[in-house]
């Protein structure tokens, strides 16, 4: 905490922790997509919680479906159950059942995308926003 901090009001001071509260959630969702992509498909990707060129280029069209066990089958749900969705039990790696399909499918619909069932690149990148 600053010095300056202290010449905030209440308000101000719960406001700046709610906002760091979001850059942790963000942060620690970007760590857990790249350690998936790292375990499952050998990345190489230094897990430090920021989007970049490496990151965006590592999911590439990278996604999961019902059936697949993987990696990131587990990312999907962390990620899912940080938005508030329940995918039923996270798994180390994940197999993706009913409670993950009836998840995705849930959250696509309500972020506008194309309601799949499969959790592709458009999905992956609406979880970490």
């Amino acid at each position: 905490m600053s010095s300056k901090s202290i010449f905030l009001t209440s308000k101000q001071r719960s406001g700046n922790a709610f906002y760091f509260f979001l850059f942790y959630v963000y942060n620690s969702a970007i760590k857990v997509l790249q350690t998936a992509l790292n375990k499952d498909y050998g990345a190489g990707l230094d897990v430090d919680g920021i989007w970049g060129t490496n990151t965006s280029n590592a999911l590439g069209k990278h996604y999961v479906k019902s059936g697949e066990t993987q990696y990131m089958v587990t990312a999907a749900e962390i990620l899912l159950l940080l938005r508030a969705y329940d995918p039923n039990g996270v798994e180390i790696p994940g197999t993706f059942g009913s409670g993950l399909l009836s998840a995705v499918k849930a959250f696509q619909k309500a972020q506008g995308l194309t309601v799949s069932g499969t959790c592709d690149r458009n999905t992956f990148l609406k979880l970490i926003n």
